[in-house]
């Protein structure tokens, strides 16, 4: 792995860690990786935690309608109008969250 340059860079590793860890069920590693995400939050700012969360929540959102868009077949049934609206909505979701991840990356 290269070296972690910014906080954006040391959360997303710590939380794919994480994740990792639980794929494995080895969830006692999981829980110790979850202390240090949560300890280095606890260390930011609250506006700067806010950040955080709501680039969390973000995240995942945008990783859920772009799997929708991708991968179910209920999207192309709807009418082109809704998909091209769902496709923006993703791209714009996208933009938002590259900027929360710079704002992050400023911390």
């Amino acid at each position: 792995m290269g070296t972690l340059n910014n906080m954006y860079d040391v959360l997303c590793s710590l939380e794919k860690l994480k994740t990792k860890y639980v794929v494995d069920k080895n969830y006692e590693r999981a829980a110790i990786v979850r202390e240090v995400i949560l300890k280095i939050k606890s260390n930011m700012q609250p506006h700067q935690q806010r950040v955080v969360s709501e680039r969390d929540e973000l995240k995942e959102r945008t990783e859920k309608l772009g799997e929708f868009i991708l991968n179910n077949p209920m999207f192309q049934s709807l009418s082109e109008d809704e998909r091209v609206d769902m496709s923006e909505q993703h791209y714009f979701m996208s933009c938002y969250l590259e900027i929360l991840n710079k704002r992050i990356n400023r911390f």
